[in-house]
């Protein structure tokens, strides 16, 4: 059996994904400090008392409007901006290290998990050939009883193997459920 990726869906890797997103936009918000802002303003008015107000009647017909542009420079934040930056940079670049390693460390923990189910698998297949051959043993040593070729040591022996065979059979699938479940439960699957 081949292992799908499916580490990237659990709840552990999103976590992780999330938090490396929440440190470089913390990151752009700090760069935003940093940055100039510009400011643009209107206004626009028209009314009677300004009519009577003004000589002429300019604005009689015709209303008076303004725009205003303040643009605002960080200077004297700079040196203090720029250690924040070199300090959020290091946080970001700390959280997708620590995403990269946790994510590694998921993945090494999945295969081991399936590693685990395909053994289990494989001594259901053994215990499932032994049983077979203790079934066919003690079939013979019957056979043989009843022949009287055997004692009843040769049976009882050829039936406590089967007993012990089915006894592993039983062990070997409930390790095979066990390290499926496992498996599922680290990958986020269960149903």
């Amino acid at each position: 059996m081949l292992l799908p990726d499916t580490t990237a869906s659990t709840p552990e890797a999103q976590l992780l994904s999330l938090q490396t997103k929440a440190s470089h936009l913390q990151y752009q918000m700090t760069l935003a400090d940093a940055l100039p802002q510009l400011a643009l303003g209107a206004t626009y008015g028209y009314g009677q008392l300004q009519a009577d107000l003004l000589p002429h009647d300019i604005g009689h017909e015709h209303g008076n409007g303004a725009l205003m542009v303040t643009l605002s420079l960080p200077v004297s934040a700079w040196w203090e901006t720029g250690h924040k930056l070199k300090a959020q940079a290091l946080v970001e670049k700390k959280a997708q290290l620590e995403q990269s390693d946790k994510s590694e460390l998921l993945q090494l923990r999945s295969k081991q998990a399936y590693q685990q189910w395909n053994e289990a698998e494989w001594m259901c297949q053994a215990s499932q050939i032994a049983l077979q051959q203790a079934q066919e043993n003690y079939r013979l040593a019957c056979l043989n009883y009843q022949a009287g070729l055997n004692t009843i040591t040769d049976l009882l022996t050829a039936q406590a193997l089967l007993s012990q065979s089915r006894n592993t059979q039983t062990d070997a699938l409930i390790q095979r459920r066990l390290a499926y479940q496992h498996y599922l439960a680290l990958t986020s699957q269960i149903p």
